[in-house]
């Protein structure tokens, strides 16, 4: 069984701010928010310093960019009624640190060759014990002002070491949150998913599953990770149309339907959206919360649309009366035209409303549905069945 947190609906806006964090963006966008609906306020990388190159592994906040330091930025999204998340890597050292320059030998390093840095990194070793409670007394704190925490691993380890003496600290640490700060919530990441394992999720209900936000990719990622791990477990957020890694441009709606069967979030400025798109915002939000409680526990089944244009997902209940069905076309073919898709999971006995039609069950996961098209590229369907 994994950890499983409470339902929060987070805005993360990385990929907006960036390092240029201040308590004026942060309340911009906690009041924005706030009217959308939102349930979470996440300040990611750029609260410590300014640039990726800038020391790592002190972990003291910059009092210029955010005076008050966390308690004070913690106290402002929380007067707006949101929970309050904030981004660390705990495990990650720079050699222009003051803990590096302290402890060089706190480092994963074999006496045969000299250590290697990766973005401008070293890994601390966590066989350590007393780098484990080095980490832990660096996180107490803040863990009693946040709600929320991102922990973040972003390069691999290069350099031989104890591995099995590292996942244990790994898991010690995180054991301790668990235990200490209950409240806590922890979405583990590694540039994305690479991290992601049977013994992470005993520790967080939360995994970021990649950091390529671009929602056609998205498709095969979560798809792929949903295939082992329960979709309620892996984080997918909605970004903005032109995505920042790929610039390929995709509308709302696709980037929504991509996301809301999994752990759903936003990784966007919220407070720059046009009045049209904050309120396509905040009817995709009222949408996830109207159907989380139902879902809760529900069944994840990838479809065979028996066409290679076609992907399909299907999301069914524990008591198999409300589904939810996605499918993606991925190019304008007309060779796909007339294909059927057949569903899993439903109850063959109940009859089902789907677009104003009565179907039976047995009908729908045997004879199957025509598969919509429409003459656009990267289009999203989604369509809601209930049991009559």
């Amino acid at each position: 069984m994994f950890h499983q947190n409470e339902d929060s609906i987070l805005l993360n806006p990385w990929e907006s701010f960036y390092y240029d964090v201040s308590l004026a963006k942060l309340e911009a966008e906690a009041k924005a928010a706030k009217e959308a609906g939102l349930e979470m306020l996440v300040m990611d990388d750029g609260w410590f310093r300014a640039s990726s190159r800038d020391p790592i592994g002190d972990w003291q906040v910059d009092s210029a960019k955010l005076p008050g330091g966390i308690p004070k930025a913690a106290d402002l999204v929380h007067s707006y009624g949101l929970k309050f998340g904030l981004w660390f890597e705990p495990e990650a050292v720079s050699a222009n640190s003051k803990l590096y320059q302290a402890h060089p030998d706190w480092i994963i390093q074999s006496p045969y060759h000299a250590p290697l840095a990766g973005r401008h990194e070293y890994l601390l070793d966590l066989a350590k014990p007393e780098v484990v409670e080095h980490i832990k007394t660096m996180l107490s704190q803040y863990l009693p002002y946040v709600d929320y925490i991102k922990w973040d691993m972003n390069r691999p380890q290069s350099d031989s070491g104890n591995t099995f003496g590292y996942i244990k600290g790994l898991y010690c640490i995180l054991e301790w949150i668990n235990t200490q700060f209950p409240h806590v919530e922890i979405e583990t990441c590694a540039s994305g998913g690479a991290r992601l394992d049977a013994g992470i999720l005993h520790y967080s209900g939360k995994n970021w599953t990649s950091d390529n936000t671009d929602p056609i990719f998205r498709q095969d990622i979560q798809e792929n990770f949903a295939r082992i791990f329960p979709p309620e477990a892996l984080c997918a957020h909605v970004s903005v149309a032109k995505n920042h890694q790929t610039g390929r441009i995709s509308s709302s709606k696709t980037h929504f339907d991509t996301a809301k069967l999994f752990n759903f979030g936003y990784e966007l400025k919220l407070s720059d959206c046009t009045p049209e798109e904050f309120a396509e915002v905040k009817a995709q939000i009222e949408q996830v919360k109207a159907d989380r409680q139902v879902m809760k526990q529900a069944r994840f089944f990838v479809l065979d649309p028996s066409h290679p244009n076609y992907k399909a997902w299907l999301k069914v209940s524990k008591d198999q009366k409300h589904a939810s069905l996605v499918i993606f076309q991925k190019e304008a073919d007309p060779t796909s035209m007339h294909t059927y898709l057949r569903l899993q999971g439903l109850d063959p006995h109940q009859v089902y409303e789907l677009e104003g039609q009565l179907i039976p069950g047995d009908v729908l996961m045997n004879a199957g549905i025509e598969l919509p098209y429409i003459f656009a590229t990267e289009t999203s369907y989604s369509f809601d069945l209930r049991a009559v």
